[in-house]
């Protein structure tokens, strides 16, 4: 299995009671690596080394087998893959993952039925197009440093109709301190 060189982990769970949210999870139908805590969740598209083989850009045909991905696995691979590379998995047994001739171990827990909260997209066309790292930005700059609650309030700008104004810019208010303001401008998004 190779997979963007995204850290899928930041999704997991950390020491929850529930074992499979602990780490990601390979669901081999959907080629798709998981990874959720409950509160969020990511979903990203992988490719076999089949597909690669079959574009030209390497390995043998994939047999991967689905179920949890052990997070020491995840890490290793990044580490292993040349800088501008995705990293790669073999998954072909169930009980261990490979990463360029170490094994780690897979738990066998049965991961939640992720797919039934997945809904298709309405359109392609996205609502609204926001930077994370901004965001992250301007919670920062508006919670207490020493605060644990981190919740923000986001208000869309909206027409008249009640349609979203994509041209004003975004309030966004910490939930404990209303009476601090912060905003997103508008971006072009093409």
């Amino acid at each position: 299995m190779i997979y963007p060189d995204t850290k899928i982990e930041s999704a997991c769970a950390v020491k929850d009671i529930r074992a499979e949210l602990n780490q990601p999870y390979y669901d081999n139908d959907a080629s798709l690596l998981v990874a959720t805590d409950g509160q969020i969740l990511a979903a990203i598209p992988t490719r076999s080394e089949y597909e690669c083989q079959t574009t030209g850009d390497m390995g043998a045909p994939d047999n991967s087998v689905g179920g949890s991905v052990p997070l020491d696995a995840i890490k290793y691979a990044r580490k292993a893959a040349p800088r501008g590379e995705d990293p790669v998995i073999e998954l072909s047994d169930v009980e261990v993952a490979r990463v360029m001739g170490a094994t780690f171990a897979r738990p066998s827990d049965e991961f939640p039925d992720y797919q039934r909260i997945i809904k298709k997209k309405a359109r392609e066309t996205p609502d609204i197009c926001i930077d994370a790292a901004l965001l992250k930005r301007l919670s920062d700059a508006l919670q207490n440093r020493t605060g644990k609650n981190h919740y923000i309030n986001i208000y869309l700008p909206r027409n008249a109709d009640g349609s979203i104004d994509n041209g004003s810019s975004i309030r966004v208010e910490p939930a404990k301190h209303p009476n601090r303001i912060g905003l997103i401008m508008p971006c072009r998004i093409d």
